[in-house]
């Protein structure tokens, strides 16, 4: 038999607590998901105010589970809220979180664990914290920001001593009260604090030398975008940055610049770029995958999690489920969607369903290459090209015929009899084609090029292409994305 490495899935499902692939207790809190050297973690909130972290070893390749806080890896007191998961200069490791009395907690590694109380009298003065935090790192400074009850943000920030402002509310500048939805983000030299008003105004307060104030939608504003219940969500993708909410009607609105001047567009219901997108009930998630692709996932009524995404490739905007019989079998979500990427081949989407399990559904890039040469002398596939009306292409193509030129190549041995070459090529949609080639008489040591018509296939789908010699045998694949 040759050798075969297991048939690629670009789509994969995972149960993370539970009995999963941890034994992690219920989460009562969304995941949070962060990459810490070649380590994957998971972290939430479980019972009683413990925070948990699943996470995968890449050098061991196993999943282990930790306790953060109560007696864990630190002594840290009951969580209310969070974790908020981050990384400094890839040297410490932070799991981040709102205690009782709206104190704010900081159990970090650096090799070991340490524990910080960032306000009231700990490493700051900052006032208790009635939502938040939310950390981010700016240069080779460490942020926590948070509002209180009056609406007020303050930053507790340390660039080697500790410090404090107050961003809003007649501080660094004059934006009104917060009334939720603290997102902090960097572009470039810009450091900006979004966040949402009681009338569901965007305000975004930032600081590129000095600081300035801006409002991104509702009357007034850079965009004519309404107000919003949730969010924001921003995020730099190709130079642009984009400020994403959620508003009453559950409609994603995406307030972008482009460097020169400010543009709107909405993502779901009959008119916007996704147009059979539904109506959000959760707010959006963005993220980016490799240097083409904008995703921005959120949930439904119903618990199924979307993703609305631009493919630079195509200049196109393009939509998936990925949940509930979409591209993976997961069931309902309850919160979330997390969506997160490992290295430049994964992308995850974490959920928590209503039972407090956490899944994780995640896409695994095709494989670059085929097969190498097997063990023992057998068919195998060398390279794949493609083609159509003579033309050569880069790879499979949808919405037109194409040609795949296989070559394959008796490893020795013995004459390989003629016969057919076989593909099966699967969609995520389920479809199914089974082209075929005639090959001729091999050689040990030969090859030869086996012509293979293929019909159109789908934009926006997945593909398994398996090869299978005369013999039946399979003896290469490629994974594709349109």
């Amino acid at each position: 038999m040759p050798a075969i490495a297991p048939v690629y899935q670009p789509w994969n499902l995972q149960q993370i607590n539970a009995g999963g692939l941890t034994g992690g207790p219920a989460a009562v809190s969304g995941p949070f998901g962060s990459i810490y050297g070649t380590q994957q973690h998971i972290g939430y909130l479980g019972p009683n105010g413990t925070i948990w972290d699943s996470w995968f070893d890449g050098a061991t390749a196993k999943w282990n589970l930790q306790q953060i806080n109560l007696g864990g890896a630190t002594k840290g007191p009951i969580a209310v809220g969070g974790p908020f998961i981050w990384v400094w200069s890839q040297k410490q490791q932070h799991f981040t979180y709102g205690g009782q009395k709206g104190m704010i907690w900081d159990a970090w590694y650096d090799g070991k664990w340490n524990l910080q109380q960032i306000n009231l009298g700990g490493v700051t003065k900052g006032l208790p914290a009635a939502g938040g935090p939310f950390a981010s790192v700016f240069g080779s400074q460490q942020h926590i920001g948070y509002w209180d009850a009056e609406g007020t943000i303050f930053d507790s920030w340390y660039d080697g001593h500790w410090n404090l402002q107050q961003i809003n509310a007649g501080g660094v500048t004059k934006g009104p009260a917060a009334a939720g939805g603290l997102f902090i983000w960097t572009d470039g030299n810009q450091q900006h604090f979004s966040y949402r008003d009681a009338n569901g105004w965007i305000w975004d307060s930032w600081y590129d030398g000095h600081w300035n104030l801006q409002q991104i939608n509702a009357q007034g504003g850079l965009t004519a975008g309404p107000p919003a219940v949730g969010g924001p969500f921003a995020i730099v993708f190709r130079s642009q940055q984009h400020v994403f909410y959620r508003d009453q009607n559950g409609t994603i609105w995406d307030s972008f610049f482009n460097g020169h001047s400010w543009s709107l567009q909405h993502l779901n219901t009959s008119t916007g770029v996704t147009p059979q997108a539904p109506v959000a009930v959760g707010d959006p998630f963005a993220s980016f995958y490799g240097t083409e692709q904008l995703h921005v996932g959120y949930r439904d009524a119903v618990g199924a999690i979307w993703d609305s995404w631009y493919d630079g490739a195509s200049i196109s905007w393009k939509l998936q489920r990925i949940n509930t019989g979409g591209l993976t079998k997961g069931p309902a979500a309850a919160g979330g969607p997390f969506i997160w990427t490992v290295g430049d081949e994964q992308q995850h989407f974490t959920y928590r369903d209503p039972k407090g399990t956490i899944f994780d559904s995640w896409f695994n890039h095709p494989p670059q290459t085929v097969y190498s040469p097997p063990a023992k002398p057998e068919l195998y596939v060398y390279s794949v090209s493609f083609s159509s009306s003579g033309t050569s292409l880069d790879g499979p193509i949808a919405g037109q015929p194409f040609t795949m030129s296989v070559n394959i190549v008796n490893g020795g041995g013995a004459n390989a009899p003629a016969g057919t070459l076989t593909v099966k090529i699967s969609g995520s949609d389920n479809s199914l084609q089974t082209p075929s080639g005639t090959v001729p008489l091999l050689q040990p040591g030969k090859g030869a090029i086996v012509a293979i018509s293929v019909q159109t296939l789908t934009a926006g789908n997945y593909y398994d292409f398996n090869f299978y010699d005369p013999g039946a045998t399979l003896i290469g694949y490629l994974g594709y994305q349109l």
